[in-house]
């Protein structure tokens, strides 16, 4: 009788230790969960109304996306971005610049380039 009372008692911690492994195991995912509940796609339309092709693109704190837009062409971006996160609109020749937005849960940003391509300029419009 001594010996299966041992026995019991490691099979006890050792389950006591496994199901404290899973509780651990189970709060990565929720975590991670409410995380990804908060954040909401965005469409992000960059026109470009300067006379050079801009470097430009978008970003937020997890992605970066930039493309060659010639003149008097769009393109539009997509992110993922969490609501209160900054979302970066930036063009790259020259001195470069970049406008930053606020994102609450906006469905689509739009931005127009200008200047030229040593002193670009970029600003938020209407879409």
């Amino acid at each position: 009788m001594g010996t299966s009372i041992r026995i019991r008692r490691g099979v006890a911690v050792a389950a006591a230790a496994l199901s404290v492994g899973a509780l651990g195991v189970t709060l990565a995912p929720s975590a991670n969960a409410a995380q990804d509940a908060t954040a909401a796609r965005v469409s992000i339309k960059i026109t470009n109304g300067a006379n050079f092709t801009a470097d430009a693109g978008v970003q937020d704190n997890t992605t970066g996306i930039f493309r060659n837009i010639g003149r008097g062409r769009s393109e539009t971006f997509t992110l993922n971005p969490n609501r209160g996160e900054t979302v970066i609109a930036t063009v790259r020749n020259g001195r470069g610049a970049e406008k930053n937005v606020r994102f609450n849960n906006q469905r689509q940003l739009c931005f127009r380039i200008g200047g030229n391509a040593g002193r670009p300029s970029i600003q938020q419009v209407g879409c």
